[in-house]
Order: structure tokens, then sequence, then C-alpha cells
């Protein structure tokens, strides 16, 4: 697998029908609004079903609160790879092991 994008953000999520559509964005190296800041401009644009966004929600809010439990904004060099093994374990949902989410446990951290 080679499809790689960097992206800023996410500039807006809809939901149409069964389907939910991301878009990804990124700060314009060239184009600037009124006030001088870049612009933010569509980089990809990520299409799936509701169940799958729920389980993708389910996998960035367990990164976000094991960022959270370390207590950092900016990961230092080596705490990255930490990070990601203590997210890897947590994750039996490949495997199936202990700690894999139950079907129609993912909740979206919205209301």
């Amino acid at each position: 697998m080679n499809d790689q994008f960097f992206a800023d953000g996410i500039g807006g999520i809809a939901v149409v029908g069964t389907t939910v559509r991301m878009d990804f964005v990124a700060l314009s190296p060239s184009e600037r609004a009124a006030d001088g800041k870049p612009k933010t401009v569509l980089q990809s644009r990520v299409v799936m079903s509701v169940e799958g966004f729920l389980h993708a929600a389910g996998k960035v809010q367990e990164v976000a609160d094991a960022i959270a439990k370390i207590g950092a904004k900016k990961l230092s060099e080596g705490q990255d790879r930490a990070l990601t093994r203590a997210v890897a374990r947590k994750d039996g949902a490949a495997k199936g092991g202990e700690g894999a989410p139950q079907k129609g446990s993912a909740k979206p951290p919205f209301p």
C-alpha cells in the first residue's frame, strides 16, 4: 500500500443515506484568505458505511484517550512508539482477542 496523503484536519463530515463522507483538508502553501492566512483546500474524501465510520470513530477515540493519558499535546521522541505499542496491545479487534469491541458498541465522540 502506497496511497498516503497528508491532511491538517477534517474540513467536514456529512451523512448521506447509509454513507459517511469525510473531507480531509490541508493548508494551502500558495492560496491565502482575505486575512492573509492560508486557505484550507480539499486533499481527499473518504466515503464509508455508517458502521465503518462508527468503528473508525471508536479507534480514533482509543488513540485520543491514550494521548490524554500521557498528558501531552506533543509527543516527545520515543513516546510515539510507546503510544503505538500501547494502542496495538489494547486493540484486539483484528485478532478478536481481549479488548476487542463488541458488535454495535462503538459510540461516536459527538452527540
